[in-house]
C-alpha cells in the first residue's frame, strides 16, 4: 500500500511538473512570437518614422527579455525534477533551444543597432538640412563682404559635416543589415526614410549653396576692384582691357570711330550727363586729326590722361559693379542689394558734376535743405535746442513738447539769448476771418494761439515747409509747360493753398495771408500782392521760390554777354496806379523780376533777387565757385578775413541776426557757410541746422548754393529718399533741368 501511495504521488507530482514546464515553454513560446511580430514591425517601420520604429524595437526586445527568462525557468524546472523527463516524447515535447531564442536575440541587438544609426543619422541629416537653409536667410542685411562670406562658408562647412556624419551612420546601417544574411527581410535595412530623403534633398542643397558661394566670393572680389577704383587705383592690365572694350562699347554704330553723339549717350550710361556742347569740347580734345570723330588710337592716348582718367574710373568701375551684381544675382544674395546701392552712391559721388548735374543738384539741395533746416527753425535758445534735438544731422521729426522754439516775433536789432534753459514763445503772424477765397489755414490756426507750439507743428520728417512748397508747385508748372508761365503758376498755387493740401504747414508768412486777403477782395491774382513796408523783414524766402526759374533759364542767360550778366540791375519804382510793369524781353532776370513781383513790393528785394539769379547762374554754368561766392560777399561789404576767424554761433547770432528773415542778415550768413565750409558741403547744411534761427530758409538756400556747385552727390542718399513724395519730386525736377537744357539751345 505504501508503495502503491509512493507511485501515485510520484505520478501526481510528474503531471504537475509537466504541466508547469508546459507552461513556461508555451509562455516561451508566446514571448518569442510576440517578439518575432515586434521585429517584423520594426522592419516595416524603417519606411515610416524611426520613433515608430523604436517602439516596436522596444516591445520585441521586452519579449526576447520574458522569452529567455520563461526559458531559464523551464530549464530550471527540468533540471530539478529530471526523473520526469527521462522519455523521448518528453524531451521533444517540454525541450526549447537556446539557439531560438538567441538567434531572435541576434535580430534584437541588429536593429537595435539599425535603429541607433538610423536616429543618429537622421539626427545629422536634419542639423545638416538646417544648416543649409539658413543660408538661403543668412545674413538678412549685409555688414561687410568678406565677413558675410566667411560666415557663410562656415555655416556651409558646418552643415558638409553634418551630412557626412549622417550618410556614416546610413552606411553603418547598411553594413549592419548585411551581416545578417539568413534574415529574409534584410533587404529592408537602407532603405529607409532619412537616407534616401536627405541624401537627396541635402546634398543638392549643399551642392547648391556651395555653387551659390563660389558666385559670392567671386562677387566678392569684383568689389575689391571696385573699391580700387573709387579711390583711385586702376590696375594696369584692367585699364588695357577696359580702353578698348569701353571704346567698343561707345562706338555704338560700329563705324571704328565715336561721334558726339555716341559720347553723349554713353557716358549718360553711367551718369555723366553732358550737354552736346560739353560732348562737343571734350571731342575735339581727343580728335588729334580734325576729322570730328574719336578713332581707337586717340582715345587711348587720351581716355587715360587726369583730364578724362575719372570717365575711365567711372567706366570701369561701373562696369564691375554690374558684373559684381550679376554675380549676387546667381548667388541669390539679396543681403548685398543695399551694399550695391551704396557702391552705386558712391560712384555718383565720383561724377564730375556737369551742367545737367549742377541744375539737379540745386533743386535738390532746396528741397533737403529746407527739410533738414525747419526743426530747428525759431529756435534760439542753443542750450534748449541742444538739450532737446542733441546734433541734428539728418532729418528729423519737431519735438512734440514744449522746447526752444519761436524767436520768429524778434526784429532784427534784438540781442539773442544765447544762454539759459527757458524755451522762448512763437508768436505768429496776425490771422483775419477768412472767406472761400481766404482760407488758407485749413484748420492750423488752432495752434498759433499757444505757446511753446513748434512753428511747423503738423510737418513730420520728410515733409517740406510751405516756401518749398510753393517752389514745387513753380516746378510742376515748370514741367508741364516747358517755360515759366506766371498765369499757370498762380492758378496752380491759388489751386493749391485752398485745397485741403496733404502738407499742412502752421507757419504761413505775411505776404501770403495778403495775397489771399487782396484776392479775396476780388483783386486779379497778380495784382494781389501788398504793399507792406516791411517786406523785407519776411523776404528771404522769395530767392528760395525763384530758384526753379534760375535752373530754367541759367544756360539761356549764360548765352547773352557777359556786360548782360553781370551788368547792375536797374532802378525800380513802384505805384498804386501800376503795381506790376511787364518787361517783355523775357530773359532770366526778367522773369525773377516778375515772379517776386507776384508777392512782394519791395525795390530792396528786387535787387536782392538779381543777385542771387546773377550768383546761382554763374554757379550752375560752372564758374569758380570760390570766386564767385568772394565776389558776392564783397558786395556785401563782408570782412571775410575777420568773420572766417570767428566761430560760426558768432558770425551767425551776433554778427547777423540768426533769427530775422531779413536778406541783409540771411544772406551774408549763407556766403559765410557755403565759403567756409565750401568743400565741406553737407558740413555747412548740418552747422546752420544746428544754430537754429531762420534756419528752414537760411539751410535751403545753403542747400541750394552747395548743389549748383557740387550736384546732388553730395547730399547723403538718406536725406533725398527720406523726402515726402520723393518720386513725384524726383520727376518734376528733371523735367525742369531737361527743360532748362533742352529748352534753351544748350544741346546745340
Amino acid at each position: 500500500m505504501k508503495i502503491a501511495s509512493a507511485d501515485s504521488e510520484g505520478l501526481a507530482e510528474g503531471k504537475e511538473v509537466k504541466a508547469e514546464a508546459l507552461r513556461l515553454k508555451t509562455e516561451a513560446d508566446k514571448a518569442l512570437a510576440y517578439c518575432r511580430l515586434n521585429l517584423l514591425k520594426t522592419e516595416a517601420s524603417e519606411k515610416s518614422l524611426w520613433l515608430e520604429e523604436r517602439k516596436c524595437l522596444h516591445e520585441a526586445q521586452a519579449f526576447y527579455e520574458k522569452a529567455k527568462e520563461y526559458l531559464h525557468q523551464l530549464n530550471a524546472l527540468k533540471e530539478k525534477h529530471a526523473m520526469h523527463f527521462v522519455q523521448t516524447a518528453d524531451l521533444e515535447l517540454y525541450n526549447m533551444k537556446d539557439e531560438d531564442i538567441e538567434a531572435e536575440g541576434r535580430k534584437v541587438e541588429r536593429l537595435r543597432q539599425i535603429a541607433i544609426a538610423r536616429e543618429q543619422g537622421d539626427k545629422e541629416g536634419v542639423a545638416s538640412l538646417q544648416h543649409v537653409m539658413g543660408l538661403k536667410q543668412f545674413p538678412s542685411r549685409a555688414t561687410t563682404k568678406e565677413r558675410d562670406t566667411q560666415q557663410l562658408q562656415e555655416i556651409l562647412d558646418l552643415s558638409k559635416t553634418h551630412f557626412k556624419t549622417s550618410m556614416e551612420q546610413f552606411s553603418r546601417m547598411d553594413e549592419i543589415g548585411a551581416s545578417d544574411e539568413t534574415d529574409e527581410r534584410n533587404n529592408l535595412t537602407g532603405t529607409v526614410m532619412g537616407k534616401p530623403t536627405l541624401k537627396t534633398i541635402v546634398e543638392e542643397l549643399i551642392r547648391e549653396e556651395q555653387e551659390k558661394l563660389l558666385f559670392r566670393v567671386k562677387g566678392d572680389q569684383i568689389l575689391d576692384k571696385v573699391d580700387a577704383l573709387i579711390v583711385g587705383e586702376i590696375d594696369p592690365q584692367d585699364t588695357q582691357i577696359f580702353v578698348k572694350r569701353i571704346f567698343e562699347e561707345f562706338d555704338e554704330d560700329k563705324s571704328g570711330a565715336i561721334d558726339a553723339v555716341e559720347l553723349q549717350e554713353s557716358l549718360s550710361k553711367i551718369n555723366v550727363f553732358l550737354s552736346r556742347r560739353e560732348a562737343h569740347a571734350m571731342l575735339q580734345d581727343f580728335d588729334e586729326d580734325g576729322s570730328g570723330s574719336i578713332e581707337l588710337s586717340e582715345w587711348q592716348n587720351a581716355i587715360v590722361l587726369h583730364k578724362y582718367k575719372i570717365y575711365l574710373r567711372l567706366a570701369m568701375a561701373n562696369a564691375f559693379l554690374k558684373e559684381a551684381e550679376s554675380q549676387y544675382q546667381l548667388a541669390s544674395a539679396a543681403d548685398m542689394e543695399e551694399m550695391l546701392e551704396s557702391y552705386k552712391r558712391s560712384l555718383d559721388a565720383l561724377i564730375p558734376p556737369s551742367l545737367r548735374e549742377r541744375m539737379v543738384g540745386c533743386l535738390w539741395g532746396l528741397f533737403c535743405g529746407d527739410a533738414m533746416g525747419w526743426p530747428s527753425d525759431g529756435h534760439v535758445n542753443r542750450k534748449a535746442l541742444q538739450r532737446d534735438y542733441g546734433s541734428i544731422g539728418e532729418l528729423a521729426d519737431p519735438l512734440d513738447a514744449a522746447h526752444a522754439d519761436g524767436g520768429m516775433h524778434l526784429g532784427i536789432s534784438s540781442r539773442l539769448r544765447l544762454l539759459g534753459s527757458d524755451s522762448s514763445s512763437f508768436f505768429p503772424s496776425s490771422i483775419r476771418q477768412p472767406n472761400r477765397k481766404s482760407d488758407i489755414m485749413t484748420g492750423m490756426e488752432r495752434y498759433h494761439s499757444q505757446r511753446g507750439v513748434h512753428p511747423h507743428r503738423s510737418l513730420k520728417k520728410g515733409m517740406n515747409t510751405l516756401n518749398a512748397q510753393t517752389a514745387q508747385v513753380l516746378l510742376k508748372s515748370i514741367a508741364e509747360t516747358g517755360t515759366y508761365d506766371r498765369d499757370d503758376f498762380l492758378n496752380k498755387f491759388i489751386e493749391y493753398m485752398l485745397s485741403d493740401r496733404e502738407m499742412k504747414d502752421t507757419y504761413i508768412d505775411d505776404v501770403y495771408i495778403q495775397f489771399f486777403e487782396r484776392y479775396s477782395h476780388g483783386n486779379k491774382p497778380y495784382y494781389s500782392a501788398g504793399l507792406t513796408s516791411g517786406a523785407l523783414e519776411h523776404a528771404s524766402h522769395a530767392l528760395i521760390q525763384i530758384t526753379p526759374i534760375i535752373v530754367l533759364l541759367a544756360v539761356e542767360q549764360g548765352r547773352r554777354s557777359e556786360g548782360a550778366i553781370s551788368g547792375s540791375s536797374p532802378a525800380i519804382k513802384y505805384s498804386e496806379k501800376h503795381p506790376l510793369p511787364m518787361v517783355p524781353e523775357g530773359g532770366l532776370f526778367d522773369m525773377v523780376y516778375q515772379h517776386i513781383e507776384l508777392f512782394f513790393r519791395s525795390e530792396r528785394l528786387q535787387q536782392y533777387g538779381y543777385k542771387w539769379a546773377n550768383l546761382l547762374h554763374r554757379l550752375i554754368l560752372g564758374h569758380d565757385p570760390l570766386s564767385e561766392l568772394e565776389g558776392a560777399a564783397r558786395a556785401e561789404k563782408m570782412d571775410l578775413s575777420l568773420l572766417l576767424s570767428l566761430p560760426e554761433d558768432e558770425v551767425v547770432g551776433i554778427v547777423y541776426s540768426s533769427v530775422s528773415s531779413s536778406l541783409d542778415h540771411t544772406f551774408p550768413c549763407v556766403l559765410f557757410l557755403c565759403i567756409k565750409y565750401l568743400q565741406q558741403p553737407r558740413t555747412a547744411i548740418e552747422t546752420s541746422v544746428n544754430l537754429g534761427g531762420n534756419s528752414s530758409h537760411r539751410t535751403a538756400l545753403i542747400g541750394i548754393v552747395m548743389g549748383s556747385i557740387h550736384g546732388r552727390t553730395f547730399l547723403p542718399y538718406e536725406w533725398r529718399a527720406g523726402l515726402h513724395q520723393v518720386n513725384s519730386l524726383e520727376f518734376l525736377i528733371d523735367c525742369v533741368a531737361r527743360a532748362g537744357v533742352v529748352r534753351q539751345g544748350a544741346e546745340e
